[in-house]
Formats: C-alpha cells, structure tokens, sequence
C-alpha cells in the first residue's frame, strides 16, 4: 500500500500541486503589478525576475483574512 500511496504523490499529486502554485503565483502577480505576466516569468529560475514581494502581502492578506473569519465564525 505504501508503494502505491507513494507512486500517486510523486506521479499525480505532486505535478499538479506545481500547476497550482505556479497559476497562483501569476494571478497574484496580476494583482500586484496589474499586467499577467506568462508562466514561465513567474519561476524562481528565470533571469532578472523583480522579486516576490506581492506573493508575501498576498498570502499574509490570505492571513489576516483567515483569522479574521475563524475569530468571528
């Protein structure tokens, strides 16, 4: 059973966990900037990229906003 869990993360699960990440990283670098940039502009490995600054406020908005529900639920 082991195998078989393993094998669907490594060939399922963990692919698509990628794609996300990486539509979330545009589309908070739409919000930020206000042009979308390509996929590929948004990867850690691409030359002369600006920094992640606004996937840090994005995701501590996320926060805020989090908390603040689970307060008041």
């Amino acid at each position: 059973f082991g195998l078989l869990a393993t094998t669907f993360i490594i060939l399922i699960l963990l692919p698509v966990l990628l794609i996300v990440m990486n539509r979330f990283k545009v589309y908070a670098a739409q919000l930020w900037n206000g042009v979308k940039p390509s996929y590929e502009a948004v990867e850690t490995a691409t030359p002369g990229d600006g920094g992640y600054e606004y996937l840090w406020y994005v995701l501590i908005g996320f926060g805020i906003v989090a908390a603040g529900l689970s307060f008041f639920a």
